[in-house]
């Protein structure tokens, strides 16, 4: 049964896009403006996404269209009687659009528009004067669209996300309290890991709805434009806590003796303190008052007796430490700005906590594959399009170019996605529309008529059909249900149509091959192996002494590294799900998204093992030797992780973890036992959170190859027709 409040929601959208829709088409005739469909797809697109959003889409969109008409225009006046360098010119830039859009989130709207209206007035013809014109009109429509849409949205139901803010951060905050309580739980001997993994996940959804309703809102209330850069620094300070939190589960459960921590009475003063800041922000957020008095608990190293814990529980410990201590200093900073964003207190500039520094991080800017992938795709499309339509003119004839570019921008942020799949729910859509075209657009006599007929197509579209079925038929209403001044009617058009979209999927689906989109097992296994690659390279890469001098070359190689391990495990996941269940039966996609989950886990532990190598200089310890053995283990697993022997794969379970730590284990005994007395403080410290670091990567990897033996790798392997 649907929500009613959902549904009225969806009620009052639908006639608010419907209404504008009609009235754009009603003044562009009126004025007698060349197309009055582009006004329409202006009204659709910046629709897209409820409230705030949809404002700054159609800001985006403005100036997306004014960049696209420059640029347009430059191509034509270049270009247009050589029609190499035209289409050269053109599908650069439509692809530099893709990549851009693909890379920079924020502004992935700006450079989709850019590269489609490029190519829309490009194609005008080799007439500047014509290309000049169409570019004209066509950035007055896309203005005219936007204005429309933006006054009945504002006039009639205005809809504001400002309560969506304080409700989405109100339950992210009462989940992260849960989160710790949990925590503390487990310290104490009390509780399980289960609970603790399913608020995880809850955790990392509510974040994702808490930054998209602050960028959503961010445009259309001015309260939160003016607070905004309080509202960023919490959500930034939000994001750091769950990398934090995995950190110190990590170490958790690599401590075999808990009772050194649940009987010190600094741990329970520490969880009533971040209970108690928690519950001071809910309240903040409610409009209460502040209450809490800030204490600033310390949990040190030195406090507890780690006479009786072996080498790995002190490096265990060290990690423990050094995450609670993270996590007070991010609750202290979120406490005062949810303060100041209150209106109870002016917080200053917040200054990073010394206990925050000295993180991973990755500044160096580098390329996505995926991305340069679909950049490459949005290319050959606009390219292989123009050829096409320029030497061949089958049915569509300039749609190969344009549509072929605008399906291309479109489809590359999906690469899953086989085109094939939407040639049947198009040729539905084109039906239907082709009914309305044929049977009833001849019958209108006057713009009433015809206003109420785009309304009601429009509110049945947006009100009864969601998702690509919403795309789908209203990208059919605008191409098909041609409307001009005066009208007239062309049925070779119409069934051109017919022909066209059947062969312009299939032409996508077979561009689409160059860049392996179309088999996802074969892309998830390039994803694996450029991820361990990637492991292999970090692993054995030193950093650089404090003062040293590193070439540009070394520095991106490590931040591309970093950039591939901290986002193949999201693509592998998305790969896994389109996986042909039909073509390989034995791929199991819970067992897929374990893999991805492992990787997950093996990202914290790599994390860990990071920032240790980063703040300390292992090849010149005493422990230098021992650290390179077990580097170089570690190199030639992930060299080789999928060509170890089956017998080996199965029985790496808790023997074959126990058996290699003990011996690592009686080496750092022996080491220490040698050099106990020219060993320092800071020294010991170093080493271990060296080799807490170095232990979790090797459990993880571990964790990682007993998932791996469960799945279908050699059906992965052959291959099928597809």
């Amino acid at each position: 049964m649907r929500d009613p409040t959902i549904n009225k929601t969806k009620f009052k959208e639908a006639i608010k896009i419907s209404l504008a829709f009609a009235l754009v088409y009603g003044i562009a005739l009126k004025i007698n403006w060349i197309s009055p469909s582009w006004a329409g797809w202006s009204v659709i697109a910046i629709a897209a996404l409820p409230g705030g959003q949809s404002l700054q889409k159609g800001l985006l969109r403005i100036w997306g269209t004014l960049l696209a008409c420059l640029i347009g225009i430059i191509i034509i006046s270049q270009a247009a009687q050589e029609r190499w360098l035209f289409m050269i010119l053109t599908a650069t830039w439509v692809s530099f659009c893709g990549y851009k859009m693909l890379s920079e989130k924020k502004l992935s709207y700006f450079w989709f528009v850019a590269g489609y209206v490029t190519l829309v007035i490009s194609a005008a013809g080799p007439s500047s004067v014509g290309g000049f014109y169409i570019a004209v009109f066509r950035t007055i429509e896309t203005i005219l669209g936007i204005v429309i849409y933006t006054l009945v949205a504002v006039f009639i139901w205005p809809l504001s996300n400002l309560g969506s803010i304080r409700r989405t951060l109100t339950e992210l905050i009462s989940t992260q309290k849960s989160l710790f309580l949990q925590v503390d739980k487990i310290l104490l001997g009390k509780g399980s890991i289960e609970p603790i993994q399913k608020l995880r996940q809850l955790q990392v959804k509510q974040m994702g709805e808490f930054s998209k309703s602050l960028a959503d809102e961010g445009v259309e209330n001015y309260k939160v434009r003016e607070l905004m850069p309080l509202w960023e620094q919490f959500d930034n300070l939000n994001k750091r806590l769950p990398k934090s939190i995995d950190r110190l589960l990590g170490g958790i459960e690599d401590l075999s003796k808990l009772d050194s921590l649940y009987c010190k009475p600094g741990i329970a003063s520490y969880f009533n303190e971040l209970n108690a800041r928690f519950t001071e922000m809910s309240n903040l957020l409610s409009g209460k008052p502040p209450s809490l008095k800030l204490k600033i608990p310390q949990v040190n190293l030195d406090s507890f007796d780690r006479s009786k814990l072996s080498h790995f529980d002190n490096a265990a410990l060290t990690i423990i430490i050094l995450e609670l201590n993270k996590i007070e200093a991010i609750s202290h900073d979120m406490v005062k700005l949810a303060r100041e964003i209150a209106g109870f207190e002016n917080a200053g500039q917040i200054i990073e906590n010394q206990n925050l520094k000295n993180e991973v991080s990755n500044p160096v800017k580098v390329l996505d594959i995926e991305y340069l992938k679909g950049a490459i795709y949005i290319g050959l499309a606009t390219v292989f399009g123009f050829i096409i339509w320029f030497y061949i003119n089958p049915p569509g004839h300039s749609s190969w170019y344009i549509m072929g570019g605008v399906f291309a921008l479109i489809f590359s942020g999906v690469p899953q996605l086989k085109t094939l799949k939407l040639i049947i729910p198009f040729l539905i859509a084109m039906i239907l529309a082709s009914l309305i075209y044929t049977f009833v657009l001849p019958k209108l006599t006057s713009f009433y008529e015809l206003g109420a007929l785009l309304f009601l197509c429009m509110f049945a579209i947006q009100y009864y059909l969601q998702g690509a079925a919403s795309l789908v038929f209203t990208i059919i209403i605008l191409q098909l249900v041609v409307i001009n001044n005066p009208q007239t009617f062309d049925a070779s058009a119409l069934l051109n149509s017919f022909v066209f979209i059947p062969l312009f999927f299939v032409y996508l689906y077979g561009v689409s091959y160059i860049t392996n989109a179309p088999r996802p097992e074969k892309a998830l296994l390039k994803l694996v192996s450029r991820y361990f690659n990637s492991s292999q390279y970090l692993i054995a890469f030193q950093p650089e002494k404090p003062g040293g001098l590193s070439s540009y070359s070394s520095r991106y190689r490590r931040a591309f590294h970093l950039y591939e391990l901290q986002t193949l495990p999201a693509k592998i996941k998305a790969w896994g799900k389109a996986v042909d269940k039909d073509l390989f039966p034995n791929t199991d996609f819970d067992e897929i998204n374990e893999l991805g989950n492992s990787l997950d886990v093996f990202n914290v532990r790599m994390e860990i093992l990071l920032e240790a190598k980063n703040n300390s200089d292992e090849d010149d310890s005493v422990f230098s030797e021992l650290l390179g053995d077990w580097r170089k283990q570690l190199v030639n697993i992930f060299d080789c992780w999928d060509n170890l022997p089956e017998e080996k794969i199965k029985t790496n379970t808790s023997e074959f973890v126990q058996n290699g730590l003990t011996v690592l284990e009686n080496k750092v005994k022996t080491v220490l036992v040698k050099n106990e007395k020219t060993i320092s403080e800071e020294e010991a410290l170093q080493f271990y959170h060296l080799i807490g670091g170095y232990r979790g990567v090797t459990e993880a990897t571990l964790y990682f190859i007993n998932v791996a033996d469960k799945l279908a790798w050699k059906d992965w392997q052959e291959e099928r027709f597809q």
